[in-house]
């Protein structure tokens, strides 16, 4: 039995600035370092609203999101867009 079904939406990168992620709503993010390290995410709201988590060291967490809104964090995350 298959315990998780990934759909990738694009090519797994390194980001470290603000993106969309080519307008990605479900982004897959992998922690390669062995420290945690902070994603934020702002929202395109009027009112922009910062959001932030902790991915763990050689951790992946997924984050929903909105199209509009960028995703970043430090060097060592990749991501990708993915869908289910």
């Amino acid at each position: 039995m298959i315990a998780n079904i990934t759909k990738l939406l694009g090519a797994e990168s390194t980001v470290t600035g603000a993106t969309t992620l080519s307008r990605a709503t479900l982004v897959r993010v992998y922690n390669q370092t062995a420290g945690d390290v902070v994603v934020t995410i702002v929202t395109d709201d009027t009112s922009p609203i910062t959001l932030t988590a902790t991915v763990k060291g050689g951790t992946v967490e997924y984050f929903k999101k909105s199209p509009d809104s960028t995703i970043a964090a430090a060097a060592g995350l990749k991501m990708v867009a993915v869908g289910v």
